[in-house]
């Protein structure tokens, strides 16, 4: 594996991979779970439960980590920071973000529909934040 250089960023993570994503609790303890990211404009957004422990962890002023893994072996990605903002259900970005986030999981508009409606009484907030550091490595060098 080689070290997977900025350029690489973008398409790598424009996959829809799942996502480690890592919290610290009050006890100083890692919180761990699995979760569906979007990347764009440099920012990570994620969708978690109101009444989670990353919810509670986030609020307290958590740091967030992240590791997302290409099954195929192509590559795995790290990514550190704080969360920039929560968006609420009343922010006019939160429809969009949450759409786009989820449709890049489902095969058709559809599908992803039926999931929003599925979910649209769940008490839910949207993470929006900018990584200040990335670890990435590729089975593929940009260089050969």
């Amino acid at each position: 594996m080689v070290r997977m250089e900025a350029s690489q960023l973008d398409g790598f993570l424009s996959n829809p991979y799942l996502c480690a994503f890592a919290t610290v609790g009050k006890g100083g303890n890692p919180h761990i779970t699995t979760i569906w990211y979007l990347f764009q404009d440099g920012h990570f957004f994620h969708i978690i439960y109101k009444d989670s422990v990353k919810y509670r962890n986030l609020q307290r002023g958590s740091n967030i980590a992240v590791c997302i893994h290409d099954s195929t072996e192509e590559g795995t990605l790290s990514a550190y920071g704080k969360p920039t903002t929560f968006v609420t259900p009343e922010d006019n970005r939160y429809d969009e973000l949450h759409w786009v986030l989820s449709r890049r999981y489902f095969k058709s508009d559809e599908e992803t529909s039926k999931y929003m409606k599925d979910i649209e009484d769940l008490d839910l907030v949207g993470v929006l934040w900018k990584p200040d550091k990335f670890v990435g490595f590729s089975t593929t060098d940009p260089n050969a």
